[in-house]
């Protein structure tokens, strides 16, 4: 059909489809594959939805009519080959459902046939057309199934987003053409002729009432609804997706900076001095090394910015991630301090110093709701750098590097930084022996009432 000519609507308004209605097709395989395959388009084309699920009505014996409808939607679909959702910023937030429904419009089976399309701001985010599983009595009762499940379609997308941390702060309006169903979803009433729609009767109005759904413009007030069985699954494998996802991206990240943070561990020789009486500047001593090694943390940084940022990650998640970034950057230089002598050093603490002051830079400059806390995740191995360079160790006693210096470091890891630690630039001793007696006195003594309580 590529020298067909174009048709400006998708299906035939007058026509009926019916079962038995014309000669079977010569090639129904055709007739299915050409079908089936426009239902993947429905994804992005919502004007073709209604007849789409017209023609797959009748994959199972399709005859000539059905065929002629599929062609009329090609015809259709080659005139329109550019039409596609368009999905821009919209400064309204506003959850807004249109629902509709024929009565009895199946030859057939004289079942009738409902959609709805729902907008999130201006934004078309779902849509539906899909034949009603039971026969409507009258039009109203058509039009209130159909109700029914935008109402359904408007709940469930309120609940996906606030899974989402993107709460609706407004009620949201379903929207119908049928004064009936109005009066019915606000008329506390049960009507002898509405028992048969009793479900959906109770479902609209209990939505209509309780929960922050407004039924064609009524106004309710605002309350939180309990969740139903399928919300409660959906936010639990929403739950477990994201945590999986999150801990594979987590491990990747983890194994993408251990080799950067290898080398920010332990400052270069060219950064440490034997006697400090080295011709060489300790800051001109410390930028090679420092454009080298701690900016390529940055470029990390900024380069996993940059990949989420492309596809559109939400920012608490965004925030998580920098977090446990930060996290892992603290416990590898931390533990590196407490375990390799030759990284507790002076030289050392002044070089992982400035490397933390690169990374402050690259938090400050990062807006707030992506960086968080990252900078709060580095307070051990800040307060172990501080208790490094600080002059005068000698003379501190346990309460004075505990309150002042290290109040976040246990006992214990104060005590491994006083006996790890070795000036290698100026000489100095650490703290005095009768300070770090008195250390180690107090570690066994919160050990021995730690194992008593226990």
């Amino acid at each position: 059909m590529t020298d067909c000519n174009p048709c400006s609507t998708p299906v035939d308004t007058q026509a009926k489809l019916s079962e038995d209605a014309g000669a079977l097709v010569a090639d129904p395989t055709a007739y299915r594959s050409l079908a089936g395959a426009l239902q993947y388009l429905t994804f992005t084309r919502p004007d073709i939805t209604y007849a789409v699920q017209q023609v797959c009505l009748y994959m199972l014996d399709p005859r000539e009519p059905h065929l002629t409808a599929l062609k009329r939607l090609l015809r259709y679909l080659s005139d329109t080959v550019d039409y596609g959702l368009l999905l821009h910023r919209s400064t309204s937030t506003e959850l807004v459902v249109y629902t509709d429904a024929d009565w009895a419009g199946c030859p057939d089976t004289r079942r009738s046939t409902s959609g709805y399309a729902a907008f999130l701001g201006s934004n078309l985010v779902s849509w539906s057309s899909k034949r009603q599983p039971v026969v409507s009595r009258s039009s109203a009762e058509a039009e209130y199934r159909a109700v029914a499940n935008g109402m359904a379609e408007a709940f469930w997308l309120r609940q996906l987003l606030a899974v989402l941390h993107s709460p609706l702060a407004k009620s949201t309006l379903v929207n119908c053409d049928n004064f009936g169903v109005v009066y019915l979803s606000t008329n506390p009433v049960q009507h002898q002729r509405t028992k048969h729609v009793e479900i959906d009767l109770h479902f609209v109005r209990d939505r209509t009432f309780r929960s922050p759904l407004k039924a064609f413009g009524q106004r309710t007030s605002f309350s939180h609804v309990d969740a139903r069985y399928p919300a409660m699954l959906f936010k639990q494998q929403l739950t477990a997706s994201l945590e999986k996802i999150f801990g594979l991206i987590r491990d990747n990240l983890k194994k993408e900076i251990s080799p950067l943070l290898s080398l920010c561990i332990q400052a270069p020789k060219l950064a440490r001095g034997g006697s400090g009486r080295s011709s060489r500047s300790p800051d001109v001593a410390l930028q090679q090394p420092i454009s080298t090694h701690w900016d390529r943390i940055v470029k990390f940084l900024d380069s996993l910015m940059d990949r989420l940022h492309k596809n559109f990650v939400p920012s608490f998640f965004i925030r998580k991630l920098v977090t446990q970034v930060f996290s892992f950057i603290n416990v590898q230089l931390f533990n590196s301090m407490l375990l390799r002598r030759e990284c507790c050093t002076f030289s050392n603490g002044e070089y992982v110093k400035s490397g933390l002051c690169v990374l402050e830079k690259w938090i400050v400059d990062t807006e707030e709701e992506h960086a968080g806390a990252a900078w709060d995740e580095l307070k051990f191995i800040r307060q172990a750098v501080d208790f490094l360079i600080i002059p005068q160790k000698s003379k501190k006693t346990l309460d004075q590097i505990k309150k002042n210096i290290c109040p976040a470091l246990s006992v214990r890891q104060i005590y491994r930084l006083c006996t790890m630690y070795w000036d290698d630039k100026y000489g100095t001793h650490s703290v005095s022996a009768e300070a770090c007696s008195h250390i180690l006195f107090c570690d066994m003594q919160s050990s021995f009432w730690l194992s008593a309580c226990s």
